[in-house]
């Protein structure tokens, strides 16, 4: 008798093979189940996935502008998205600092009009803005109802369906990056989930990485100061390695 088993290893299923096939959650998940043809590769969006994270996680202050900018436009071309923004909050956290877009040429969506907002302006976003939490508005045009409020905002910068996550620097919810369509949406792909996640990690990690490393220059800068006030010598072994330090005005003494 007939039964109905999956494709073999490599070998992509077809349309009446994935109906047929009782799939279980491990399915779901398995390349062995839903690994493309060969003519349909999709090794360039986990490429650009890959590439987009690394740098995010490893830009630097003298470098983030462009990097920020340079990573929008990737992640846009990626997700076949008409906008994809990056929006940062002041630091108490209650208005959106500034906006960073990437748009395609013919978008009609204005996203970076939502600079210099105030947060409290969408009570559904506030609420539930957390880091690397995913938020989806699918129809601005026909919302839930908690969605109201901000899907008539985005109606009028010409968004018609949203997705977007928070990223949190030193525990505090920092911002938010953004997928933005012209058009209603039934749903957005999972992938484009997992994607976002990414994105808000690699972000935040970003960022703190920056914060920190402008927190110890700046103690640096201060002990160097206490150190010079006090006119005080100083040296230091580090057993370690087998060194010894002596400061200039240890030398100088």
């Amino acid at each position: 008798m007939p039964r109905n088993l999956p494709p073999q290893l490599g070998e992509a299923p077809t349309m009446v093979e994935k109906a047929s096939v009782d799939l279980t959650a491990s399915d779901i998940l398995s390349p062995t189940v839903w690994t493309p043809s060969p003519a349909r590769p999709t090794f360039g969006l986990d490429v650009t996935c890959t590439k987009i994270s690394v740098e995010f996680q490893c830009m630097t202050r003298d470098n983030m502008t462009a990097c920020i900018a340079q990573n929008l436009e990737d992640l846009r071309v990626a997700t076949a998205t008409d906008a994809v923004f990056l929006a940062t909050l002041t630091d108490d956290g209650t208005r959106i600092a500034s906006v960073t877009v990437s748009k395609a040429m013919f978008a009609q969506c204005t996203p970076e009009v939502l600079k210099s907002e105030a947060l409290e302006s969408f009570p559904w976003l506030a609420a539930r803005l957390g880091h690397v939490r995913i938020l989806e508005i699918r129809d601005t045009g026909a919302p839930r109802p908690e969605q109201s409020i901000e899907a008539a905002r985005l109606s009028q910068l010409k968004i018609g369906s949203l997705l977007l996550i928070g990223y949190a620097v030193s525990g505090r919810v920092a911002g938010f990056v953004g997928l933005a369509s012209s058009q209603a949406r039934a749903g957005w792909d999972v992938n484009q989930h997992l994607l976002l996640k990414l994105v808000g990690t690699s972000l935040a990690t970003g960022f703190e990485r920056i914060r920190m490393r402008e927190h110890l220059e700046y103690l640096q800068e201060r002990n160097d100061l206490a150190l010079a006030g006090a006119n005080d010598g100083l040296w230091d072994f580090d057993a370690d390695v087998n060194t010894v330090y002596f400061s200039p005005r240890w030398k100088a003494m």
